[in-house]
C-alpha cells in the first residue's frame, strides 16, 4: 500500500510560506480555484525561479528538481516574470528556500507518488490539465461543458490552446480539446479572443446531443 504523506503538512507549510512572502509574489499568483496542495506545488516552482533571480543558483537548482515533479510546480517555474528583487526581498527568498530545502526529500517522496513526471510520463493529475485550469478561458470552458451536459467525471483531460499573432480565416483564438473517458474521441470548443464559444464539434466516435460529429 502506498503511504502518501498527508496533505495537511504541505498545506500548512504553503499557507505560512505564501503569507510570509506576499511582497514577492506576482499579482496573478496561482489559480485561486486550485487546492492548497496544488498551490503549494506551484509555490515550489515559483520560489526556485525567485532564488535563481536572486543568484542563489545552487539552491534554485535543487528546488527546481522538486518542482519539476509536479505539473503545478512546472507552471510556477516561469511565474516570477520580473528582472529582479530588491536586496531585502532576496534575503527573505533565500531564507524561505533554505527552509523548503530542509524538507526536500519529503516533497520528492510525496510528488513522485502523486504524479508520473518521468521522461516517459504525462506529468498530469487524473482528469485535470493544470494549464487548462489556469487558462483565462477556463471558466467559460466549464460553463460550455455544463450546457452540453458533459460531466467533469466523464472528462479524462482538458487542453486549451491559444493562437498568437494574426488569426487567419476561421482560426479560433482559443480552442479547448476535451478528451472523454466513455468514447474514443475528442470534443472541440472553438472560442473567440474573449473566450466566447463560437462552435463545438467532436471527432472520433464520440457523440454529444446537439454537437456536430466529424
Amino acid at each position: 500500500m502506498r503511504t502518501l504523506i498527508h496533505c495537511a503538512a504541505l498545506c500548512f507549510a504553503m499557507g505560512f510560506a505564501v503569507e510570509a512572502d506576499a511582497a514577492t509574489m506576482p499579482s496573478s499568483g496561482p489559480n485561486p480555484a486550485w487546492t492548497e496542495s496544488q498551490k503549494f506545488e506551484w509555490y515550489l516552482g515559483y520560489m526556485s525561479d525567485a532564488a535563481s533571480i536572486c543568484r542563489d543558483y545552487a539552491a534554485a537548482t535543487q528546488l527546481a528538481e522538486v518542482a519539476n515533479l509536479s505539473p503545478y510546480g512546472r507552471i510556477g517555474l516561469s511565474a516570477v516574470g520580473v528582472d529582479g528583487f530588491n536586496g531585502a526581498a532576496c534575503g527573505r527568498i533565500r531564507g524561505r528556500v533554505k527552509e523548503l530545502l530542509q524538507k526536500r526529500e519529503t516533497y520528492i517522496r510525496y510528488l513522485t507518488e502523486k504524479y508520473d513526471c518521468s521522461p516517459d510520463g504525462e506529468c498530469l493529475e487524473p482528469g485535470v490539465d493544470p494549464l487548462a485550469s489556469n487558462h483565462s478561458c477556463s471558466s467559460q470552458v466549464d460553463k460550455a461543458l455544463e450546457r452540453l451536459n458533459v460531466s467533469r467525471s466523464d472528462v479524462a483531460r482538458i487542453t486549451v490552446k491559444s493562437e498568437t499573432g494574426h488569426l487567419y480565416g476561421n482560426t479560433p483564438a482559443h480552442q479547448a480539446q476535451v478528451k472523454l473517458k466513455n468514447c474514443e474521441g475528442t470534443l472541440f470548443l472553438d472560442m473567440s479572443e474573449q473566450c466566447r464559444v463560437k462552435q463545438s464539434y467532436t471527432r472520433g466516435d464520440c457523440e454529444i446531443a446537439g454537437v456536430s460529429a466529424y
